[in-house]
């Protein structure tokens, strides 16, 4: 259930920034006393648990903690039921076409046995919820939001919710029961269409780096609908900073929120600051999960991975990744270029036996559908490239919330090297972009 676990796990309790953080600092704007934003995961594996040394002296400081709902509030259960269940006679048979009906009835019956009674009469999206909770671990006893709001009831600070249930509900109820139920048939299809059951690991990979970038990022490339982005984040950002602008005038605050409702030109952390509000990085300087890349500082580096026949420039030390996409692995290194709000990428990975059997021009043009795969995404040009004799592509996408990518990809003695470059229109054309699609270089004469 990948298209939804971005959602319900980086946004629901219960302009780019170039900074690898979680935590953020509010000042300024009469302050009398520093408050926080912290970026959660609604989740309960461990490795959320483990935070970098700066976070819990910045908790120990407030006196409140806000999150986005009072968890431990007990709600009412015929308003609970009146939230979760589809009015009236309602059930998901009718908004249904009959074979995806019974994938439905199918999948749910052997994911979530017993409970998969409920599934006719319940809202399609809490239904995707429940198969996504079924992915994740449940290492530790409470979430990651719970969690905060125990130990600060501990503590004797106050505990706020930003929202309500109601509120939240209303959010959810915005969609409708139609694309709910759509949404749901085509998280299935994508489960039963592929191996990879590596989701719920990649969104907590990008998570345990704290870029904010990686995460927006992630989400965009979700195919969802506008109405339910609007829905469920975007109007969401705007009343959660109206709400912690009152609540850090009054108190030192800790807020802790989904992460996806930080970065953004109408994320929390860009309305804060328009509402004369001061926001900077808290920066740890021992994370038990990664090591801390700080943001560029002008001196670019030569990246030359061992093993391999190709060197680049890249802004900074970039962080490395290694993921498998069932086929082949994937190697990765990604940075941030603060001063032109950028992320740049290098992937290199095998290319698959059967299509090595193929003319080079096919398998570019595999790779460019698959970046167009989302709906929303739009190729706006590709071309023949050479370096070093070699021809490549280049070609840029549009994505998502105005974001742009320009890419080239090169194959090279049975591997594809791919370098992309996104940010806005502009800062994909800019210097520092052609410098890094400009670096590639080949060591051999495959």
């Amino acid at each position: 259930m990948r298209i939804l676990t971005a959602y319900f796990f980086l946004i629901f309790a219960g302009q780019a920034f170039a900074q690898n953080s979680l935590l953020w600092e509010i000042s300024g704007n009469g302050l009398k006393n520093k408050s926080y934003l912290y970026g959660t995961v609604h989740i309960q594996d461990k490795r959320v648990f483990q935070f970098g040394d700066s976070l819990m002296p910045r908790f120990n400081s407030c006196t409140a903690f806000a999150g986005e709902l009072l968890l431990m509030k007990q709600n009412d259960p015929a308003e609970l039921m009146k939230m979760v269940f589809m009015p009236g006679d309602t059930t998901l048979k009718m908004l249904l076409s009959k074979a995806d009906y019974k994938l439905v009835h199918d999948y749910t019956k052997k994911k979530l046995g017993v409970m998969a009674g409920m599934v006719d009469k319940l809202k399609p999206i809490f239904t995707s919820s429940i198969i996504t909770e079924t992915f994740a671990k449940k290492d530790e006893p409470y979430s990651l939001d719970e969690y905060f709001q125990k130990i600060a009831a501990e503590k004797k600070m106050q505990v706020i919710g930003i929202e309500t249930a109601q509120e939240q509900m209303s959010a959810l109820d915005r969609v409708s029961l139609k694309e709910q139920a759509q949404m749901l048939v085509d998280g299935i299809k994508e489960d039963a269409a592929t191996t990879d059951t590596t989701a719920m690991e990649k969104l907590i990979s990008i998570y345990l780096t704290q870029n904010l970038d990686s995460i927006q990022y992630y989400i965009s490339d979700q195919d969802l609908s506008d109405a339910f982005s609007k829905s469920i984040i975007t109007e969401r950002n705007h009343k959660m900073a109206e709400r912690i602008d009152t609540l850090v005038r009054n108190k030192s605050a800790f807020v802790g929120v989904g992460a996806a409702h930080l970065p953004g030109k109408e994320g929390v952390i860009a309305l804060l600051r328009e509402r004369g509000f001061t926001l900077r990085p808290v920066y740890s300087d021992f994370d038990k999960n990664n090591e801390v890349i700080m943001p560029a500082s002008g001196t670019w580096i030569k990246f030359e991975p061992t093993g391999e026949v190709f060197t680049a420039l890249m802004p900074s030390y970039p962080q490395l990744r290694r993921d498998s996409n069932g086929t082949s692995v994937v190697n990765s290194a990604m940075c941030i270029d603060s001063s032109g709000y950028q992320i740049y990428m290098i992937s290199y990975f095998n290319i698959p036996e059967k299509a090595m059997q193929k003319q080079d021009e096919y398998y570019y043009n595999e790779l460019i559908k698959k970046l167009t795969r989302n709906k929303k995404s739009k190729l706006i040009y590709r071309k023949i490239i050479e370096e070093n004799g070699k021809k490549g592509i280049e070609a840029e996408v549009k994505l998502l919330l105005g974001q742009v990518m320009r890419l080239r990809i090169f194959i090279n003695g049975g591997k594809a090297v791919q370098l992309t470059v996104a940010g806005s229109k502009s800062s994909v054309k800019s210097a520092n972009a052609g410098k890094f699609l400009n670096s590639l270089h080949f060591n051999n004469s495959n």
